[in-house]
């Protein structure tokens, strides 16, 4: 869909593209690793996984959408 979204050079595809990626990677955390840590653990690594995962696709899709926008990335 980053790929549809550069190709088209719409800046709204990209934006979808990277919401459902951070919402898929918080569904897995919840579904899988909260599961097999205890609470504080869990908890201490959704923090990090915010903090880091967040500032990361931020980063990635601000790079995108310059390049879309025909700025240098």
């Amino acid at each position: 869909m980053v790929g549809w979204g550069l190709l088209e050079r719409r800046s709204e595809r990209i934006n979808l593209c990277v919401a459902g990626f951070a919402l898929t990677v918080i569904i897995f955390y919840f579904s899988d690793v909260m599961d097999k840590l205890g609470r504080a653990a869990s908890l201490i690594g959704l923090g990090v996984l915010f903090l880091f995962g967040g500032w990361a696709l931020e980063r990635a899709r601000r790079q995108l959408v310059a390049r879309v926008a025909g700025g240098t990335p």
